[in-house]
């Protein structure tokens, strides 16, 4: 064994491809009493086979001096050995108890591979050793502490997001008391904007990556497995699982994925029914998640009976927008598709509509706003329902009169500002020009959100902006 004494991959696979191994098993097996030849040919004819089949494995992940792969997949072979090992081992020690003694071919066996762990471990690295004999100790004990240790970070990271809200609403509520003492605007909005700097502060800190957030799934679909009539299976996680999200927004995802999970074990058929309909036999569930600039997005796909629609009913909304589809086709399974905005605090073009005598104000979010322009008639076509551009990709951009859509009070074309927004649709954008009165500058904070059940056609939610609630407007339903 002294060739072994480098831990070098080439070593170990000129081992295995050399008689150094096959002449040890038959030490060992001359020094079994109790098997005949044929057992002992049957033993070492199988154990050669194992290295022969694990040396080629390696040689095929070896790519010229390139050792990565074949370094990566020496754990799982010493896992596989491992456990079969351990197998025989509880099948050694019951026959013992319960026939005296365990059979020589069986304890043969175990006494080859024992030897061949002992051989594949002086390859392994100190630390990759260490987890992998943990990982071998109790599997299910490794995989139920990790989720419970993601819980204790989700309920960790939920506890420090509930004062840091705490912290949020003290100071509201002081700007509120200073309100109604003094008149001096500078103070209000210099405590307005420590408020909002105190929430994205919050948002920005406590965040929960997507890797937490599959385990934390995980872990709500585990102890429904119990009263499922099948195997399910959660693909691994499709997305960077290193990207990260407000704790906050994975919270409200989380609880609404929980139902969701729940209604899919409750309807999924027997493996039989599943079967008979052409599907495999076990529900298999893929999650995949991304975060993209202010949005987190979620879609949750199945091959259930696609049957049962997930209705969001108040007590399963969040305060936080978000935004849910169920898609549903009939034997095939269903599409849930999440989106959530994550940042806290924006900024937000105020304009105003309405009449001059009943004027009101509207918020639409910055980000979204590519570009402000007065537009006289020639710029107007199709009778003032769209407006001319320079713009290769449409040529003309359609008109939505605010004041009209709103306050059914119509914005005079030549008196109005046309506010051109862009508006996302996967990888493609269309673009619209919203028609305002006039605008009123640019104001910074947080959206009070209401559900996706009680939003108005136009509106998602609420801001505060020099001490007036102002609508915030949702361009994506105004165009739809």
């Amino acid at each position: 064994m002294s060739d072994l004494a480098a831990p070098n991959i080439h070593a170990l696979v000129a081992y295995l491809g050399g008689d150094e191994h096959h002449r040890v098993v038959e030490e060992m097996l001359i020094n079994v009493e109790g098997m005949t030849d044929a057992e002992r040919r049957e033993v070492s004819d199988d154990i050669a086979e194992r290295a022969a089949s694990i040396r080629q494995s390696l040689l095929d992940l070896i790519i010229e001096d390139d050792i990565s792969e074949a370094m990566l997949v020496l754990p799982f072979i010493w896992l596989e050995k491992r456990f079969e090992w351990m197998r025989l081992n509880a099948q050694m020690q019951y026959q013992t108890v319960f026939q005296g003694t365990a059979q020589p071919a069986l304890m043969a066996r175990g006494a080859a591979l024992s030897f061949l762990l002992s051989v594949f471990e002086q390859y392994l690295t100190p630390e990759t050793a260490f987890f992998v004999t943990k990982i071998a100790a109790d599997p299910l004990a490794v995989a139920r502490a990790e989720m419970m240790r993601n819980e204790r970070l989700f309920e960790t990271l939920e506890a420090a997001s509930r004062g840091g809200r705490g912290a949020v609403d003290a100071i509201m509520k002081a700007s509120e008391t200073v309100a109604r003492i003094s008149e001096d605007e500078r103070i209000f909005a210099a405590l307005a904007d420590a408020s909002a700097t105190v929430t994205e502060e919050v948002g920005r800190n406590l965040q929960i990556s997507l890797n937490d957030f599959y385990i934390a799934v995980e872990a709500d679909l585990s102890p429904l497995l119990a009263d499922s009539p099948v195997h399910i299976t959660l693909e691994p996680l499709h997305g960077d699982a290193a990207a990260s999200f407000p704790a906050a927004v994975a919270r409200g995802v989380r609880n609404l994925l929980r139902k969701y999970l729940r209604m899919q074990v409750q309807s999924v058929g027997s493996a039989s029914e599943r079967l008979r309909t052409g599907r495999k036999a076990n529900l298999s569930l893929a999650l995949s998640a991304e975060v993209l600039r202010d949005e987190f997005s979620l879609v949750l796909t199945d091959d259930g009976d696609g049957e049962r629609e997930f209705v969001l009913t108040p007590p399963e909304a969040t305060l936080r927008e978000m935004h849910v589809t169920h898609e549903r086709t009939a034997g095939v399974g269903s599409r849930l598709t999440v989106r959530c905005g994550i940042r806290s605090v924006q900024e937000y073009l105020i304009v105003r509509v309405g009449e001059v005598a009943h004027d009101d104000a509207i918020a639409i979010q910055l980000s979204a706003v590519e570009r402000m322009l007065h537009a006289g008639p020639d710029t107007l076509s199709a009778h003032g329902r769209a407006l001319r551009t320079t713009e290769e990709d449409d040529g003309v951009i359609p008109i939505v009169d605010l004041g009209q859509q709103l306050f059914d009070a119509k914005v005079i074309p030549d008196d109005g500002v046309y506010v051109i927004v862009r508006i996302e649709d996967g990888a493609s954008f269309r673009r619209l020009a919203l028609r305002v009165r006039e605008l009123d500058g640019v104001s910074r904070g947080q959206v009070r959100y209401v559900p996706d059940h009680a939003q108005t056609e136009s509106l998602r939610g609420f801001l505060m902006d020099r001490r007036k609630l102002v609508g915030v407007l949702d361009i994506e339903r105004l165009a739809a």
